[in-house]
């Protein structure tokens, strides 16, 4: 009796170890896939530009921003002697610049998802003002970084720089790296948590806020950006033949302008759309947008902003379209 009651224990001592054994296994193999960090995105900064009064500074400057942003854990930064190659980054360099053919063959040849450049002036031999450019290569958009302050403030200036481009590259990272958080995917997560199985059919119709008008067949690029994620997310989206038959029809309006400021040419979009029930004519959802965004290319500038804009949105009314109909 003895015996069995101590080959018990025994036994159930082994198990013991062996169930911790496993218990703290799969702890461990779960903390190093929670914990696993997100890709690090490699940086090229190049040397800033200056005039004769200030190309001493701008040197200054982009090295300390650079060692600024070296503390970054998200991000490696390139050397610089592996850079200055291409022809394409001597023209970035030089005047700001760059198409998003050109951006895509520099990430691509150096391996680089974010190239910075800039430019600095001195004012009245007191202030520094700083211009600085981040492009992401996967897309071509840049997105203007501005500083300025006292001559004897340029280590805090530096440093600042650093933090604020740090700071457009992780609010912006789906265009650094397109592949981190897809849009489409969340709406598609929201309307499976729903529970909603029997989604509306939809019908879209966006038009020209300059002309008021939509000529047919004449389909705007913010239309066929929404249409495409509301088809992702797992709704039927009706053409214009089929329109008088959709549960839900989505109208809106779309205003773009676009500006150039220095080499950057700046593109805002209004996007203005009601969701409301075909049959009944009542309005479910009604929601602006309201987008900028700046590039060396102007084509770029403004196909980003109408994505942009139609990425917003679909935020804003696909939590709204899963619910009951009225």
């Amino acid at each position: 009796m003895l015996k069995f009651y101590n080959n018990t224990i025994m036994a159930f001592r082994i198990n013991g170890q062996l169930i911790a054994f496993l218990f703290f296994g799969l702890i461990s193999f779960c903390a190093v896939a929670v914990d696993k960090p997100a890709p690090r995105m490699a940086t090229a900064i190049y040397d800033f530009e200056g005039d004769e009064t200030s190309s001493n500074y701008a040197l200054k400057i982009s090295s300390l921003a650079s060692a600024s942003l070296s503390a970054e854990t998200n991000l490696v930064i390139l050397e610089r002697s592996k850079i200055n190659r291409l022809p394409e980054e001597r023209s970035f360099i030089s005047s700001g610049k760059i198409s998003p053919e050109a951006a895509a063959k520099i990430g691509k040849v150096i391996g680089a998802k974010v190239l910075i450049s800039g430019f600095v002036r001195l004012v009245d031999s007191t202030r520094l003002t700083i211009d600085a450019t981040v492009i992401a290569t996967a897309t071509g958009q840049g997105f203007p970084v501005h500083l300025e302050g006292p001559v004897e403030k340029m280590l805090e200036l530096s440093s600042g720089l650093g933090t604020k481009i740090a700071q457009t590259i992780n609010k912006e990272k789906t265009s650094f790296s397109p592949d981190l958080t897809p849009r489409d995917d969340r709406l598609k997560r929201i309307v499976q948590a729903s529970g909603n199985v029997n989604l509306p059919t939809v019908s879209i119709s966006i038009y020209f806020a300059d002309t008021r008008n939509r000529k047919q067949g004449q389909v705007s690029t913010v239309e066929m950006a929404l249409s495409s994620l509301l088809v992702h997310a797992g709704f039927t989206v009706l053409d214009d033949k089929f329109k008088g038959t959709s549960d839900l029809e989505i109208v809106g309006y779309s205003g773009v302008l676009s500006e150039q400021k220095g080499n950057l040419f700046t593109t805002t979009a209004t996007l203005d759309v009601k969701v409301q029930h075909r049959k009944t004519g009542k309005i479910i959802i009604a929601e602006r947008t309201r987008q900028t965004v700046s590039s060396p290319d102007q084509l770029a500038s403004e196909r980003g902003v109408r994505a942009r804009s139609a990425d917003e949105m679909a935020d804003k009314i696909v939590p709204i379209m899963v619910g009951p109909l009225p």
